[in-house]
């Protein structure tokens, strides 16, 4: 489907819109109409069940019956699946990925480690780095991206600035990146953040060192 690149209505492309300030006239309307609809929903189960206990007791009692089975249905498959995926992530745990994977080459590949963070407390953000460099990966391999906010605050972004200074000789790359403020229809949060530091990290590190993409595994 092709989206219009802008209108009158419209401040940024449509398929860039982030929030219904962006937006004016009718598309702001709809757009606050879509917003309210998982409320109105929730709001409106609740209120019609109580008012249709009234006036039509009858079928109300057939409403909140089938709603009570569905979420017993709801409840009980997402209670397995959880169990499920518990003893997986209980066997990966105790599974000797070094001896599992003795037999691959892994000489040329990169680990890019991006840690977004926005106003974690210094002992944090150090932990995570020294779990980081205790594990017992090559830490000359491991590519590091600490993505600050600048929403944050310029104390912040020294404390990424010290992690650097700390850590950076021990890393073969240690990137600090800080995501501005206010970008017109983007969503400020983890994830705006995570991809404006890939971004960054591509063209400072793989593209400046000629690190094929290939080569690379990233964690965020």
């Amino acid at each position: 489907m092709n989206l219009p690149s802008n209108t009158s209505s419209c401040s940024v492309p449509y398929d860039k819109v982030g929030r219904a300030s962006e937006l004016s006239g009718k598309d702001r309307l709809l757009y606050r109409l879509l917003e309210m609809i998982p409320g109105i929903l929730a709001w409106g189960t609740i209120i019609g069940a109580i008012v249709a206990s009234r006036w039509i007791p009858h079928y109300a009692s057939l409403f909140i019956i089938t709603f009570d089975i569905y979420w017993f249905i709801k409840t009980s498959f997402l209670a397995v699946h959880l169990r499920h995926n518990w003893r997986r992530t209980t066997k990966m745990m105790t599974t000797n990925w070094s001896t599992l994977l003795s037999h691959v080459k892994y000489e040329n590949t990169w680990h890019m480690v991006v840690l977004p963070f926005y106003k974690e407390d210094e002992g944090v953000i150090e932990k995570s780095i020294q779990a980081i460099l205790s594990a017992r990966s090559d830490a000359r391999k491991i590519i590091i991206v600490l993505a600050a906010e600048a929403r944050a605050g310029s104390s912040f972004i020294q404390v990424a600035d010290k992690m650097r200074y700390t850590y950076g000789s021990r890393f073969g790359h240690f990137l600090v990146t800080v995501h501005p403020d206010g970008v017109a229809g983007e969503m400020a949060g983890k994830g705006s953040n995570i991809s404006y530091a890939c971004e960054q990290a591509r063209t400072k590190v793989l593209d400046a060192y000629r690190i094929p993409y290939t080569d690379v595994i990233v964690s965020a």
